[in-house]
């Protein structure tokens, strides 16, 4: 099942018998291997839940109960992507030629797997008017930077030219 971050975000973190502890504040990955590392929750500063101890991951993320809310320095992952402070959402996407394809306004992720699928990307104006929209696979990332994505390069749409086909009858 794919999941988005723009769904995932204020989603509740529901124990196995129910009990809502938290909210999902951000989603933290590895930027090396496209993984989802950990949950940033808003109960305290520096909290998260990591994909361990995720029981199911719809519209809630269930886990077994409010120990598997951990800080964030007792997971060496999830300390390190902390400080590099990259983020996905909102970010500029280029092309490997240095093309603007626009801004990523969603990114999809693997339900089960916790890594990437895909980036929404679209141009704006005043982040109100979208226009442009692009899907782009996950694969096609070649880098994630501090100030930008870098993707494979597009195929580039081509102006169709005027030209005419001979259509034979068909023979039985």
């Amino acid at each position: 099942m794919e999941n988005y971050y723009r769904q995932t975000i204020g989603s509740p973190v529901v124990t196995r018998s129910g009990e809502t502890l938290t909210i999902v504040r951000d989603i933290i990955f590895d930027h090396e291997t496209g993984k989802i590392v950990g949950f940033l929750v808003t109960k305290g500063k520096n909290l998260a839940v990591t994909p361990i101890d995720i029981l199911r991951w719809n519209k809630s993320i269930f886990i077994h109960d409010r120990n598997d809310i951990v800080e964030i320095e007792e997971v060496v992952k999830l300390h390190r992507a902390v400080e590099k402070n990259i983020s996905i959402y909102n970010k500029k996407v280029f092309t490997k030629s240095g093309d603007y394809t626009g801004k990523v306004i969603d990114y999809g992720m693997h339900g089960t797997f916790f890594e990437l699928t895909c980036l929404i990307v679209a141009k704006s104006f005043l982040g109100l008017i979208f226009w442009d929209r692009k899907i782009i696979s996950a694969k096609d990332i070649i880098e994630v930077q501090k100030d930008r994505i870098i993707v494979k390069d597009l195929v580039k749409p081509l102006k169709m030219q005027k030209f005419q086909v001979d259509m034979a009858p068909l023979t039985q």
